[in-house]
């Protein structure tokens, strides 16, 4: 049987397709699962990005960087694989789907320290946090933590009166809205999340 052939065999209500190409639920179309990088995409993959709904041009299009299932969910957010591609690439879908969503360019994003990952930076433009003002929160803190503090307008003057050494997870501090000069009046042996429990009862 030629491989791009579609098998009229119905398995369990989906008709069954080579290489693992099925389609669950929906009628089966003539996909041609030969035109899918099969040096690229072993049978599995291939099922998820038919499933998907991404058609063999867009994800031999996209670069190597990007797994099936993120490439199904850039094909969801309309990110097209030339969008896609242009960003660096330290950046994986999620955050290239968030930078596409948000209007941030190729360039813009390339302009944050790589210690940030996609969704800090998105945060940072979002409260219209520059490159070089976001390098100057302290190196200690991580991605997660940036990320609270940029999306509460957080800025590196206040934010870094946090104590990295004393709290791991800064950003349920932020998220609570509890500030600096407040931590600050608690004992330093309790840790953030006594710090809440404190404040809540």
């Amino acid at each position: 049987m030629n491989i791009g052939q579609l098998v009229t065999t119905t398995f369990f209500g989906a008709a069954l397709l080579p290489l693992g190409c099925v389609r669950v639920s929906v009628e089966p179309t003539r996909v041609s699962c030969s035109d899918y990088d099969h040096e690229r995409f072993d049978e599995r993959e291939t099922t998820i990005l038919i499933k998907g709904g991404v058609d063999p041009a867009t994800a031999n299009g996209f670069g190597r960087q990007f797994p099936p299932q993120r490439m199904v969910y850039l094909h969801q957010k309309g990110v097209s694989p030339t969008h896609a591609n242009a960003y660096p690439l330290r950046f994986g879908g999620i955050e290239v789907a968030a930078f596409a969503t948000h209007g941030i360019s190729t360039e813009q994003a390339g302009e944050y320290d790589e210690r940030f990952d996609g969704l800090a930076i998105t945060a940072f433009v979002g409260s219209e946090i520059p490159a070089v003002e976001a390098q100057q929160y302290d190196p200690r803190f991580r991605s997660l933590d940036l990320r609270y503090m940029a999306q509460e307008g957080m800025r590196p003057a206040e934010g870094n009166k946090y104590d990295p050494l004393r709290f791991r997870d800064i950003w349920f501090l932020v998220a609570e809205g509890i500030a600096p000069s407040v931590v600050d009046t608690f004992p330093p042996e309790m840790n953030e999340q006594a710090i809440v429990f404190s404040l809540d009862h």
